[in-house]
Order: C-alpha cells, then sequence, then structure tokens
C-alpha cells in the first residue's frame, strides 16, 4: 500500500480550476500505466492471431517468443528503478534455480547452449511478467477495456469453434493438432487457441470467462452472466476434452457464490442453464450427424482413463528411486520402457512433477500454486471478484488429468493482471477510509 500511497502523492489531485478533491473512481481512472506494459498487454490480447504468424513464418512456439519479451521488458523496467518482489514469487526463483541445475547435470546446456534454454524456460517467463505485473500500476479505464475485448474475444471463439465442429476440423488449427486426431469425430477442437497452444481453451480462454461472468454477475447482469455461462460450456464440451469440460465446471460455482437470495436457488438455477447447455450441444451433435451414444462411450467414457491408473501405477514404482531430487527428465529410459507405448508419460501432473524434479523441486514449485492460490482467495474475499480465484484453479484440477507446469498462459497472466488491479483498487479503499473517504 505504501507503493501506491507514494504514487497518489506524485499525482495533481486538485482540480486546476476549482480545486475539486477527486472521487475513488476518478483515482482509478488516472492511475498512470507504463505505456511500453501497455503495448506488451495488448501484445496478449490478440496472442491467438499474432501465434499464427509466429508459428507460420518464424517457425517458433509463440510463448516462448511472448516469454522472451517479457523477460528484456523486466530487465528494462529494472535498470530505470528497483523492482520489488513479492514474497509468492520466491518459491518459484528458486523452482527456476532447481531446475535449471538439472539442465545443467543433464548436459542440455552443451546440447542447446545457455541462451536458448532461457530462450525457453517458462518458469523464467513468469518471474519476468509477474515481475513486471506487480510492479506497475494498472487503471480502470484498462480494466473496463480488457473485459470488452474479453468478451470479443469470447464471441470469436465461440463462432470459430461451431465452425470447427460443424464444417471443417482443420479450419485454423497446427499441423500438429491434425496428428494428434486419429479418428475426425474426436477431433481436439482448439478454436482460435490451438496456435498459441494446446490447451488454450482450458488455461487461457476460460480463465477470462471466469473474469467476464464475475464481473455481469456483480454488474447484475443476469441473463448476460449465463449466456456467457452457455458459451463458456458450449466451447468446452466442442474440444473433445474431458479436462477442459471438467474445469468449465468450476465456473458454475460463481454464479452459487455471487447470486443474491437462496443458495439452493442459486444451485436450481445452476443446474436447470446447465441442462440448457447440454439440449443446445445435442443439436449442434445432431447437426453434425454425429452419434451421442457412440461419442459417450469412446471419448467421455474411453479407454484413455486408464493412463492415469497406469500412471498411479509406474509412479509407485518408480519414484522411490529417486524420491528427493527427481530424475530431472519427465521420461527418462527406464520409465520409456516401463511405459512401453502405453502412454507418453505419467499423466497426472503433481506425479509427473515429483517424478522429474523430487519432493525438494517439486515443493518449489507446489508452494508457489498454493501462494498464488491464497493470494488469489484474499483478494476475492474482500472483492467479491471471485473469477481470479476460481480461474487459476483450472490449472490445479488440469494437473489432475493432464501435465503442464507452466503459468504462463494468457489467460492465467491475465488473472495476475486483475489482481493487481483489485490489490490497487483495495489499497485506494483503505487510503480513503483513513481519510475520511477523499484524498486531499
Amino acid at each position: 500500500m505504501k507503493n501506491i500511497t507514494k504514487e497518489l502523492n506524485n499525482l495533481s489531485v486538485r482540480n486546476a480550476n476549482y480545486g475539486d478533491k477527486l472521487s475513488l473512481n476518478m483515482w482509478l481512472n488516472i492511475l498512470p500505466m507504463n505505456p511500453l506494459v501497455k503495448v506488451y498487454y495488448g501484445l496478449l490480447f490478440v496472442s491467438p492471431l499474432v501465434a499464427f504468424f509466429i508459428q507460420k513464418y518464424l517457425v517458433l512456439l509463440p510463448y516462448y517468443l511472448l516469454g522472451t519479451v517479457a523477460v528484456i521488458l523486466a530487465i528494462f523496467l529494472a535498470i530505470q528503478k528497483s523492482l520489488r518482489i513479492p514474497k509468492y514469487i520466491y518459491p518459484l526463483i528458486l523452482f527456476f534455480i532447481y531446475s535449471s541445475a538439472w539442465d545443467f547435470f543433464n548436459g542440455r546446456y552443451e546440447q542447446f547452449g545457455i541462451i536458448k534454454l532461457i530462450f525457453k524456460n517458462y518458469s523464467l517467463h513468469t518471474i519476468a511478467i509477474l515481475l513486471i505485473i506487480e510492479n506497475e500500476n494498472i487503471n480502470y479505464k484498462f480494466i473496463k477495456g480488457s473485459i470488452k475485448i474479453f468478451k470479443i474475444i469470447a464471441i470469436i471463439s465461440f463462432i470459430v469453434i461451431i465452425y470447427q465442429f460443424l464444417f471443417n476440423s482443420y479450419f485454423f488449427t497446427p499441423i500438429e493438432s491434425n496428428l494428434l486426431s486419429v479418428d475426425i469425430d474426436y477431433f481436439r477442437n482448439t478454436s482460435i487457441w490451438g496456435w498459441l497452444s494446446p490447451w488454450g481453451v482450458g488455461l487461457s480462454l476460460l480463465p477470462i470467462m471466469a473474469i467476464i461472468i464475475n464481473h455481469d454477475l456483480l454488474e447484475k447482469n443476469l441473463i448476460q452472466s449465463f449466456l456467457w455461462l452457455g458459451v463458456s460450456g458450449i466451447v468446452a464440451f466442442l474440444t473433445n476434452t474431458r479436462w477442459i469440460m471438467i474445469n468449465f465446471l468450476l465456473l458454475l460455482f460463481l454464479p452459487i457464490v455471487l447470486m443474491h437470495g437462496s443458495k439452493i436457488k442459486n444451485i436450481i438455477f445452476g443446474i436447470v442453464s446447465s441442462a440448457i447447455v447440454l439440449l443446445i450441444l445435442y443439436e449442434l451433435f445432431s447437426l453434425s450427424g454425429m452419434n451421442i451414444e457412440k461419442y459417450y462411450n469412446d471419448r467421455i467414457m474411453d479407454k484413455t482413463a486408464d493412463t492415469r491408473v497406469l500412471a498411479f501405477k509406474l509412479f509407485s514404482e518408480s519414484f522411490p528411486q529417486n524420491p528427493f531430487l527427481g530424475t530431472g527428465v519427465r521420461v527418462d529410459e527406464e520409465l520409456k520402457m516401463a511405459l512401453a507405448k502405453r502412454s507418453s508419460q505419467i499423466h497426472v501432473g503433481y506425479l509427473s512433477c515429483l517424478y522429474e524434479y523430487g519432493i525438494i523441486g517439486s515443493l518449489f514449485l507446489f508452494t508457489f500454486w498454493a501462494l498464488v492460490a491464497r493470494k488469489f482467495y484474499r483478494i476475492a474475499k474482500v472483492s467479491k471478484q471471485y473469477g481470479i480465484f476460481i480461474g487459476f484453479l483450472c490449472l490445479i484440477f488440469a494437473n489432475l488429468t493432464f501435465v503442464t507446469y507452466s503459468v504462463f498462459e494468457v489467460g492465467i497472466i491475465f488473472l495476475f493482471i486483475f489482481a493487481r488491479f483489485y490489490n490497487i483498487e483495495y489499497s485506494l479503499n483503505k487510503i480513503y477510509s483513513s481519510n475520511n473517504h477523499l484524498i486531499s
């Protein structure tokens, strides 16, 4: 809060003609934002489109390039001023050091070179973007504009995935995604997010939708809120990806928590809304000519669930060999032989991390996730912005059924940006409260 107070003292607080004191909303609007940071945030808004050109013409993975730009920007800001490091980031810094040490001992620096490894290190990218977010102001004008852009992104995502599902699954889809889907009926549709990452809908769009739904619920736009909830559900199910469908269910908690009145009534309302979404999905499946019973048996209840059982079995056999330090690689030769082509890896994120980095390395990463979840929950309690907390739970729950350690996803980055603004808003409220609600 000291940083906010200092910033306010540097601003002009009186109207030039009348000496009027500014309202809280006016303060939130005039907080200055670094123009370079605004440009970078703007790049994140259009990242699904930018990712297409990066992969198509530069032959680079988009997140590596976006992450490297974040590192360069953080260094530039650090040269200009001293950057504050929030306590919750320290475990991630320790994880970055630990994983980098494993890269050194495994000979990856000799194989790829230090520059290339830095370019590809998602932990370093995450540290950089968090330092940028936590040391720069965010004003209400930017937040308001972001909500509008998010809604446009949601509509485009909805239209594109409907087109992919009904007409052409290969539309705006990377070749890698095509290779992953043998049966066209169960194609992993990625909407506009496929060029950015294969799990963009689950870890970028759904967290963004959580922010939108929370915003409209607080604005008492109930019809819009449930329309966005319906859009989220349809997009999630049309991805044909189970963990994304499960992540959507997390969003159903938002109306239960935020709507006024009886919780039982809210739950019934949520069930009815879900039923409507299922009816729409039924019609979409019928239009596509897909056999719904076959889809349920072959996709929702298929035998790929066995890979999770296999994950626990292999973990229990292999983990005791290197419990504290891990192996330093996700799949070593011994695990590869044990998998015997039944799966590509240990398909549970938490178990895979323990196998790769051991108890010590995993403790650093899991502590970081826990501290972020606690931070978002605390902000949500005082601001009623539970969307940031639910959005982050998408990552936590995703790792129950697949593997990703990275927080450097566009949707999750925006959770941190919005959390920063809500923190600023809360700090300003406290300052106003201690000064008769006005800053003179």
